[in-house]
């Protein structure tokens, strides 16, 4: 029998980690995939099963290593894995065109069997983005203090993904003796605890929790200020559509000429993880700020040695859709009673 030499759990960050493809599983139910007109999406792929059944199932802390082409699928993807309880901080995201000529999210439709007919699967997978993926890609952190040592990573139970050298992969075995590097540096993270937020007459009543924290600590204080940028324009001015507080989840009536309006500023104490809040209030909404991903969150620090050591971690939710709750100028018809609104 062989025996598995395998560290403690205190010492793990998960409890098991899978790497491979995670295709969008699209399901006909009872129907025919080629007489289909609607289809349920689920996710799945053979390594990710498993990490999500034993999350789901024994409630262990797993991950996933993969890749998605940075797109609305892909979007859709993590969220089915987020609803799965599967960690997502190891995707790696690639930059695609659009079309699928340079990456693409692969596609699996499944069919049920009935009686004496058997299911049928039809997969959709060429050029998807973990198979440009590479080691680099999933660099492998070992403990502080063992760098340049040997860890065993479990890659796959099935010897099915041979690569030769050419490719710069690694040959897939039950298990994979690699190096470990040098610790990443820290990385800065803002998360939003929502993708979309309403502006209305309730404006000082916040809308959003931004989360700013540090992947690893850093053995000084760092000040991080967080700047809103709208992606579809140059140079608007944030504060006519957004006042924040670190302090409190409400704030007096906003100045007409801007002057209360301060970027936020949150201090990230040295050897520490710890989240800070920043709270998010929405005073309008246009075409600057409905849409996805039209509001983003930027971090920057004064700190010239930190900013050489710390990057911005491209990773979790830290845009907003901003929208009106109702539209508030309305044309009148012929006949129609006089109305009155008030414009925020």
């Amino acid at each position: 029998m062989v025996e598995l030499n395998l560290r403690p759990r205190e010492e793990c960050a998960f409890d098991a980690v899978s790497i491979g493809e995670v295709m969008l599983r699209l399901d006909p139910g009872d129907g025919r995939i080629r007489t289909a007109r609607q289809f349920k999406a689920w996710e799945g792929g053979g390594e990710y099963n498993v990490v999500r059944g034993l999350r789901r199932c024994f409630g262990l802390k797993t991950a996933v290593l993969t890749a998605f082409a940075d797109n609305e699928v892909g979007k859709l993807m993590e969220d089915f894995i987020l609803q799965g309880g599967v960690d997502t901080s190891f995707i790696k995201w690639m930059p695609t065109d659009g079309i699928g000529r340079v990456c693409r999210n692969g596609l699996n439709f499944t069919e049920r069997g009935f009686g004496i007919r058997g299911a049928v699967g039809c997969s959709d997978r060429a050029n998807t983005a973990i198979s440009k993926a590479t080691p680099a890609d999933f660099a492998i952190r070992g403990a502080t203090g063992g760098e340049g040592k040997t860890a065993n990573v479990v890659l796959s139970a099935y010897p099915y993904y041979n690569f030769s050298s050419q490719s710069q992969r690694l040959d897939d075995f039950l298990t994979k003796p690699v190096k470990c590097i040098q610790p990443m540096p820290p990385s800065i993270v803002v998360e939003s605890d929502r993708t979309e937020i309403v502006a209305n007459s309730a404006y000082t009543q916040y809308a959003a929790i931004l989360q700013v924290y540090l992947s690893q600590a850093y053995s000084n204080d760092l000040y991080v200020t967080i700047t809103p940028q709208f992606t579809d324009v140059q140079g608007e001015d944030w504060k006519d559509y957004f006042r924040f507080s670190t302090t409190s989840d409400t704030i007096d009536e906003p100045m007409a000429d801007n002057s209360d309006a301060q970027l936020p500023v949150v201090r990230i104490p040295a050897d520490s993880t710890d989240r800070q809040t920043i709270y998010v209030f929405a005073l309008r909404s246009d075409t600057h700020t409905i849409g996805s991903n039209k509001v983003k969150f930027q971090s920057s620090i004064d700190d010239p040695e930190a900013q050489r050591i710390i990057a911005e971690a491209n990773r979790g939710s830290k845009s907003l859709n901003v929208r009106a709750e109702i539209t508030s100028i309305i044309a009148p018809e012929e006949g129609s009673k006089a109305v009155s609104t008030t414009c925020n």
